[in-house]
C-alpha cells in the first residue's frame, strides 16, 4: 500500500475516525441500511404516498427508473468507465468518491 495513504489512515483513526477502502465502498449495496442503532421494528420506506393509489404507483416507476439507471452506473463504474454519469439523487458515491451525478438544475 502506498505509505502517503498509510499514514493519512493512521492519522485519521488516531482522531477517531475509520477510513473505509474503495473495495468495501463497492461491496457495500446503497440500499443497506446503517448499522447504528434504532428501535426495532423502526420503518424505512422508500417513499410516503398518504394512501394515494396514483401518487404511490408514480412514485414506484420513478424509483424503479432510479434503481435501474444507478446500477447500470454502478456497472460501468466497476469496470473502469470513469466519466460515467449516476442519475440525480445519487448521493453516496458523490460525497465519497465524487462521482458525476446528472444535474436536475
Amino acid at each position: 500500500m502506498n505509505s502517503a495513504v498509510e499514514k493519512a489512515r493512521i492519522v485519521a483513526r488516531k482522531a477517531g475516525k475509520f477510513v473505509r477502502s474503495l473495495e468495501w465502498i463497492f461491496a457495500v449495496p446503497h440500499t443497506t441500511r446503517a448499522s447504528s442503532f434504532e428501535k426495532e421494528g423502526a420503518r424505512n420506506p422508500s417513499f410516503a404516498a398518504g394512501g394515494n393509489v396514483e401518487m404511490a404507483v408514480r412514485a414506484m416507476k420513478e424509483r424503479a427508473a432510479f434503481l435501474g439507471a444507478y446500477r447500470e452506473a454502478f456497472a460501468k463504474l466497476r469496470n473502469a468507465v470513469r466519466d460515467v454519469l449516476f442519475p440525480a439523487g445519487t448521493w453516496r458515491l458523490f460525497r465519497e468518491l465524487g462521482v458525476n451525478v446528472v444535474s436536475t438544475t
